[in-house]
């Protein structure tokens, strides 16, 4: 049996960086198109392949079944898979305004990638609201953001057997 969960819809902070990412996209295309210069369509051509590499990275669904969680993200992006039976501990998260980004991206339609803080050690973010984060820990970390956050806990929790 196969669980989907919808991510949670985008925060203030990453709504705001991806409406600008497209106003960026509309003025390059604006002056691109006004001042009839081949380097401005450079410029329209590189947000445009950043907005769409961005949309494919995001999560788009966590799923769980009887073996694994999978974060689902867009072709040509993998899932990421953890396996349930090495799952330890699932409980909400609060985010942390002292977490370093050691290899990631943040704020187009998500942010995902490797960040470290003093609480969690090194964790792979896959979310696309701050406030809405679940950890899943297993020995390694993952900071997820459903659209409801409970009910994804208490379900996994469930199904491993964990109070």
């Amino acid at each position: 049996m196969k669980t989907t969960y919808p991510p949670a819809k985008m925060d203030t902070a990453i709504t705001i960086v991806t409406v600008s990412v497209f106003l960026l996209l509309g003025f390059f295309l604006v002056l691109a198109v006004s001042m009839h210069e081949k380097p401005m369509w450079g410029a329209v051509a590189l947000v445009a392949v950043v907005i769409a590499v961005s949309w494919q990275m995001r999560p788009a669904r966590y799923e769980v079944s009887d073996e694994s969680v999978r974060i689902v993200r867009g072709w040509p992006f993998k899932s990421i898979m953890i396996p349930k039976i090495q799952i330890k501990d699932v409980r909400p998260v609060s985010r942390s305004w002292k977490t370093i980004r050691t290899c990631g991206v943040g704020g187009l339609f998500g942010s995902g990638g490797w960040f470290w803080n003093k609480e969690l050690g090194h964790f792979l973010v896959a979310i696309t609201n701050g406030h809405k984060l679940v950890l899943i820990a297993n020995g390694g970390k993952f900071v997820i953001s459903p659209e409801n956050p409970d009910r994804f806990i208490q379900d996994l929790k469930s199904s491993l057997g964990l109070s």
